[in-house]
């Protein structure tokens, strides 16, 4: 309990750091099986113009890549610019055994901002770092992937962080 309990302070301590705000309404708890609906079409201009979608969708980024789970709470307003966490599964983890393990949907719930899982294409789920930028590269999945929020959700691309476990941390020193 405790190994997922530090996690969701840091990443809490770090969002209230960044202007998150608490709740106004009580989080459900997180279900086990959901589907992912798909993202929404990201409106022709800004993306703050409309209401936010609540719950979990699937945004496709990069072609062979794997999709990327966006959750995003319940309760933005139209308009409201808010944070982006990206976080990182470990190895031989995927991005929804890692949304599970930390918490942090529940944490996003809480304080309103958007989290982001992208997942790694490579053998059993290891993030490459150091890595050159390239085309097939780490660090353009991710910035793929920040743009690609941003695309369809009202981000504050000055309140982006990064984090991760395992691998996934150790890509975190990478990302730019």
């Amino acid at each position: 309990r405790h190994a997922r309990t530090i996690p969701a302070i840091a990443l809490l301590l770090t969002v209230a750091a960044c202007g998150g705000r608490g709740a106004t309404t009580p989080s459900s708890p997180p279900s086990t099986a959901r589907a992912i609906p798909a993202a929404p079409v990201a409106p022709v201009g800004d993306p703050c113009a409309v209401v936010p979608r609540a719950g979990d969708h699937s945004l496709r980024v990069l072609a062979r890549t794997p999709a990327v789970i966006v959750h995003v709470p319940e309760g933005l307003r139209t308009g409201q610019r808010v944070a982006l966490v990206l976080g990182l599964h470990g190895a031989g983890q995927d991005a929804r055994g890692f949304e599970g393990e930390s918490g942090f949907t529940q944490v996003a719930d809480e304080n309103h901002f958007i989290v982001a899982y992208p997942m790694s294409w490579r053998a059993r789920g290891f993030w490459r770092y150091p890595e050159p930028d390239g085309p097939r590269s780490g660090l353009r999945y991710l910035r793929a992937t920040l743009d690609a929020v941003a695309r369809t959700q009202c981000v504050d691309r000055g309140r982006v962080l990064v984090t991760g476990i395992s691998s996934g941390g150790r890509m975190t020193y990478n990302a730019v």
